[in-house]
């Protein structure tokens, strides 16, 4: 029997999308517990929560991360909770706040957040009003993110330079309106540069960064169920 999609609605994409930024905002904020504005900034984030009926999108780990006190994050949460950003930017485009993220660098978060309200009453009415762009631009996101990822993955094994353009349909970024060159000499481009020819640091980074944007991806078209991080991001 085929795989039954279960894609989530506009107002569940909203709300998840609430999450992430919170998610995010509590993890970027740990590293100064002492310090009265970061307290502030936690006491408004969890009231902000509780205000946008968001509570019900929260996964377990999440109401963990943000229910802590500052400074007791581990390191691991702390790095997941900042990743997590990369994600909302591909479900703030989906729903319409954003253009689709450069695929070479990391997003700023407060572009990111800012475009879903974080903190503000504001957020309330996006999810209200909330819309996602059509199917084929969901799943031409999916299609490239994974043919992006998949390439990121091969070169951690092998280390080799690949071309990439047999991977990747035109169709997909001419829907997604990306312009600029996703190759160099054939190989996928960071910074205009071959992938194999960029610093470990930079490739780590990149393959991070493209990984919660699939993994946005796939929760978006419905791959893998209603769970956002309880599924492998499989290349």
């Amino acid at each position: 029997m085929d795989h039954v999609l279960q894609p989530p609605s506009a107002q569940r994409v909203a709300r998840r999308a609430m999450v992430l930024a919170a998610v995010a905002c509590r993890s970027f904020s740990d590293d100064d517990p002492k310090n009265s504005e970061a307290q502030d900034l936690w006491q408004r984030l969890q009231d902000w929560i509780g205000s946008i009926d968001v509570v019900s999108e929260l996964e377990p780990h999440e109401i963990t991360v943000i229910d802590k006190p500052l400074g007791t994050l581990s390191n691991k949460e702390k790095i997941d909770g900042t990743w997590r950003v990369e994600g909302l930017a591909i479900l703030a485009w989906a729903l319409k706040l954003l253009p689709f993220p450069a695929f070479d660098r990391q997003v700023d978060p407060y572009e990111v957040t800012d475009a879903v309200a974080l903190l503000n009453p504001e957020a309330a009415d996006i999810i209200d009003s909330a819309e996602l762009r059509p199917k084929h631009e969901l799943t031409s996101c999916r299609e490239l993110l994974y043919a992006i990822h998949c390439r990121l993955r091969q070169f951690r094994r092998e280390r080799l330079s690949r071309n990439i353009e047999d991977w990747i349909e035109c169709e997909w970024l001419r829907t997604l309106g990306i312009d600029s060159p996703l190759a160099a000499n054939g190989d996928f481009a960071v910074n205009g540069i071959p992938h194999s020819e960029n610093s470990e640091a930079l490739w780590r980074s990149c393959e991070s960064f493209i990984s919660e944007r699939h993994r946005a991806a796939i929760w978006l078209i419905g791959e893998y169920g209603p769970s956002y991080s309880e599924f492998p991001v499989d290349t």
